[in-house]
């Protein structure tokens, strides 16, 4: 999701959010001891975070870099859990992207 742009003189800004979720599920029967819990919360944060660490490099030492678009910022990750109707967890991974600014005054 593109939050805001920013116009510079030879540069458009984008503010981007991307996000990685999933379903957590719930166990029917009673956790065996007290480490586990009801569900798999946990598991599901750990995953999507590791998604989003992929993404982020893949995007930083990737074919992007061959069309010009140049990461400035380091990106800060937020987790959510229950943030939609259904029980999904996951990270909101917030960045800003560069890229050239192609348009003229004529």
């Amino acid at each position: 999701m593109v939050n805001q742009v920013t116009f510079n003189d030879n540069v458009i800004t984008a503010n981007i959010t991307l996000m990685a979720m999933d379903n957590v599920s719930q166990r029917k029967e009673e956790a065996p001891n007290t480490f586990e819990t009801a569900d798999n919360e946990i598991d599901v944060l750990n995953t999507q975070l590791a998604i989003l660490n992929r993404a982020f490099e893949m995007l930083k030492h990737g074919n992007i870099w061959d069309k010009l678009y140049h990461l400035n910022s380091m990106p800060t990750c937020e987790p959510f859990v229950e943030r939609f109707e259904n029980y999904l967890a996951g990270w909101a991974m917030t960045f800003d992207v560069d890229f050239p600014n192609d348009m003229t005054i004529c």
